[in-house]
């Protein structure tokens, strides 16, 4: 008996959120919102306005020469006992201000269980007799690809900068793709304090499913700075990094305020920096999103590992992330 109200919830379970995914087709978009390397969920993400070198530059296109030419970028996220991975992989080029950026985000193993009941009486239920035959249950994943392509100019004393964005999602048997751009500006103030714009979103191709869905954008308006440093003494100084946007048209529950139609977020983070040899960081990147974390830096590369959570500390709610920059130098040399 016990045995079989087990089975009843595993096919109860996996047959709703089976269609609960194909029938709402619409997570593709979110590849560049939940994706993110070590170091910048280690300061909340609020990289808007800010003077950073350690992250793969997600936020804004302008802040792209704040990333060494030729260096490279690896980051990699598990989350609910390797269910859940998150990749990104960065570069820049070593005679242009041009940033090439991958992106893939993998759930696996999700058991799919509509062809495995043993149905005599054809009301999709386990009842009387009726079982699962476990031969007959397969899994299938769900994965979302994202390349960006940034660069940026100078103007007066202004960085502009632009990003291309190509999404790519496929959940069981269906897929999508999209396109989005995202433009963003950046001014160093004084030596200390600088501020940023960014607009993120802007649609190109809507994202379209094999279903026949299409998916719209909702566009995003960040605006933030950083000061680094806050304060100094001997080698050691403390850097302040803040932003703040709005979703247009679009409200969730994660937001931390509303504007009629429109979501908001806060974000910030504060990190403690030891002479550019070893640093830590907080974060706050939305409503219950905390994170801390560390970085080890050799004169040409960096570590960078970050502990994330979301609601609470518990073993199914927090993420390991692990970033390494490298200089090319370095890769040449391993091969």
């Amino acid at each position: 008996m016990m045995k079989k109200q087990i089975f009843k919830k595993i096919l109860l379970f996996s047959n709703l959120l089976i269609l609960t995914l194909i029938s709402n087709l619409n997570a593709g978009n979110s590849v560049f919102h939940t994706v993110i390397d070590a170091s910048a969920l280690a300061v909340g993400n609020a990289l808007t306005g800010a003077r950073f070198s350690h992250d793969a530059g997600l936020a804004n296109p302008a802040r792209i020469n704040q990333f060494k030419p030729g260096a490279v970028l690896f980051s990699s996220e598990s989350r609910f006992s390797g269910t859940l991975y998150r990749h990104i992989f960065a570069y820049r080029s070593l005679s242009s201000s041009i940033k090439f950026l991958f992106i893939h985000e993998g759930i696996y193993k999700i058991p799919d269980t509509r062809y495995a009941l043993d149905d005599w009486n054809g009301d999709g239920m386990l009842n009387g007799n009726e079982r699962l035959i476990t031969g007959q249950i397969s899994h299938f994943g769900q994965h979302r690809y994202g390349v960006m392509i940034q660069h940026s100019i100078s103007w007066k004393d202004w960085q502009i900068g632009m990003g291309y964005n190509t999404f790519i999602s496929s959940l069981a048997d269906e897929n999508g793709y999209g396109l989005t751009i995202n433009g963003g500006i950046l001014k160093q103030w004084n030596s200390s304090f600088s501020v940023g714009l960014e607009i993120k979103n802007i649609g190109i191709l809507p994202m379209k499913w094999t279903t026949g869905y299409q998916e719209s954008w909702s566009p995003e308006i960040f605006i933030g700075g950083s000061i680094t440093p806050v304060m100094k003494y001997m080698w050691c100084e403390i850097n302040l990094f803040f932003d703040g946007g709005l979703r247009l048209t679009e409200r969730t529950l994660d937001d931390d305020f509303h504007i009629y139609d429109n979501g908001g977020i806060v974000r910030y983070g504060v990190e403690l920096n030891a002479d550019e040899i070893c640093a830590m960081r907080i974060g706050r990147s939305g409503k219950g999103k905390l994170a801390i974390g560390f970085s080890i830096s050799t004169e040409k590369n960096i570590l960078n590992y970050t502990l994330s959570t979301k609601q609470g500390w518990g073993k199914n709610s927090t993420g390991h992330i692990f970033t390494f920059l490298l200089d090319v130098e370095t890769i040449k040399k391993w091969f």
